[in-house]
């Protein structure tokens, strides 16, 4: 707690302050992150309190684009705690300079809709005393940004009548890389077991015990994993991600796989996707049949082979890899692109490169972890069984119904065809529990799930109302507990619900 008393009028002034530690520098001085905008006046003043607010929720706005352009989008809420006055809300990069442009408006607090196109660089409103107005800025770019937290920055200021600025916010901007390429890869929707590893996508090299996603998360899954791994039934159709010519389509060549603890191959297919944003490769692993031939044009949608379970693999699935030509070289990237806080550590390693997101809109396979099995498959008689869950996506943090647990009547031990769930409770390993309401009956043809988040509930869909995720990715336990303390379980893990 810092408290500052005037004793004269102060015209507005970044305070700065020094921060210090033994064995290491001081702490550089960064206006708008580790400053206080500070003014005093002998007369009542507007005050502006602003925050800004980025889709990622991690202070950056990325704008998203091709190698040249793009836009982006952040906004700004404010309350006034002083006293009612007209107020300019302006837009600028803080003495950088910046291959970008920005645009602002006032909007509706309730739809985000701007109240009048979006000016530049600047719009006055009054904002009276208490009042909470908010705001949208618009960023575009015309060449790459690389992000600097302290140095690529988006500065939102609020001046008075008088050209005193009573307020201000900032946020981070970068460029992300968008091409929207890719359609959808196979019909229907599988699990993934793999992700694309940001911290060094290098397969049975890589072993530096971390696996980060494209949004930041680091998993303990298939360490240095250079695609997407998605289980599926054997002889899956499998289809073209966009136009493009088949540069491979046969047997690769005999490597060792440390998995199987022997030498092996198996079929491969490689598309290349020539761009105006440069070649992009997707190539598909462990198949079981190749349906096109080396040179061959297809078309997007189309049936180019099936899934399978050869090469080096332990189990059916599909491995989908994407490959960004970069001056002559063939390099791993995440076609979900990276939407981590900080700079994507693929990019900064010597032989990585920027990941582009490649998937069109809509068009992206889901990515989520579950267990499915049929109800009792080792022999019980519950009538009361769990039959998904589905424990992980992108950001539970943020979007926790990304995460539910189906529970499933099983009609041979439920005479009556239903069952009531007064009593009824689930825990995970961590004690977090959610109890179903009471008279609530399961039928033996309508299973219910039960999300994470917030929702309305239904005979069939119940919410927990939690506001982050509550299975641990790493190792958790779905316990269905009944009114006598008999638990059923599905684990997430081995081990998990010993």
């Amino acid at each position: 707690m810092i408290g500052i008393t005037p004793i004269a009028p102060l015209q507005p002034t970044e305070v700065t302050f020094n921060y210090a530690g033994n064995n290491t520098p001081p702490v550089a001085v960064l206006t708008g992150l580790n400053t206080l905008l500070l003014s005093a006046s002998a007369t009542p003043v507007p005050d502006i309190v602003a925050l800004g607010a980025t889709i990622t929720a991690d202070g950056i706005v990325n704008v998203a684009g091709g190698a040249r352009t793009g836009d982006g989008v952040f906004a700004v809420a404010t309350v006034n705690v002083g006293v009612s006055s007209p107020i300019t809300a302006s837009v600028d990069t803080g003495g950088s300079t910046l291959p970008a442009t920005a645009t602002i408006c006032e909007t509706n607090a309730a739809t985000s809709l701007c109240l009048a196109p979006p000016s530049s660089p600047s719009v006055t409103t009054q904002i009276n005393t208490t009042a909470t107005t908010t705001f949208g800025v618009f960023v575009s770019r015309s060449d790459l940004i690389t992000l600097d937290p302290g140095g690529t920055r988006i500065f939102v200021r609020f001046k008075d009548a008088n050209g005193i600025t009573r307020g201000a916010t900032s946020v981070a901007v970068r460029s992300t890389l968008f091409v929207p390429l890719f359609q959808q890869l196979f019909t229907g929707e599988f699990a993934v077991s793999n992700f694309f590893d940001h911290n060094v996508p290098q397969e049975f090299v890589d072993a530096n015990g971390n696996m980060v996603t494209f949004w930041g998360e680091i998993v303990p899954f298939f360490d240095g994993h250079q695609g997407y791994d998605f289980p599926m039934p054997e002889g899956t159709p499998l289809l073209a991600v966009a136009d493009g010519t088949v540069s491979f389509a046969g047997q690769s060549a005999d490597f060792f796989c440390p998995p199987l603890n022997r030498t092996v191959n198996g079929p491969l297919i490689e598309i290349d996707h020539v761009t105006t944003e440069g070649t992009f490769k997707s190539l598909y692993f462990h198949l079981s049949r190749a349906d096109v031939t080396i040179g061959q044009r297809v078309q997007t949608g189309q049936q180019i082979g099936l899934s399978g379970n050869t090469g080096c693999s332990t189990r059916p699935h599909l491995h989908f890899e994407t490959r960004r030509v970069v001056n002559g070289r063939a390099i791993v990237i995440d076609p979900y692109g990276w939407d981590g806080s900080g700079i994507d550590p693929w990019t900064l390693h010597p032989q990585g490169t920027e990941s582009v997101r490649l998937w069109s809109s809509g068009q992206a396979p889901a990515l989520f972890k579950e267990t499915r099995l049929a109800p009792n498959p080792s022999g019980s008689s519950a009538p009361v069984t769990l039959t998904v869950f589905r424990w992980m996506g992108v950001r539970d943090s943020q979007y926790p119904n990304n995460e539910f647990v189906e529970v499933t009547l099983d009609p041979r031990f439920a005479p009556t065809g239903s069952a009531d769930l007064t009593g009824f409770s689930l825990r995970n390993n961590n004690g977090d529990t959610f109890n179903f309401p009471s008279g609530l009956i399961l039928r033996s043809d309508q299973p219910i799930r039960v999300f994470t988040g917030a929702g309305t509930n239904t005979s069939t869909t119940l919410f927990w109302g939690r506001s982050s995720g509550v299975w641990n990715n790493v190792s958790d336990c779905a316990r269905l507990v009944s009114p006598t303390g008999g638990q059923y379980r599905l684990a997430n893990a081995s081990g998990a619900c010993s």
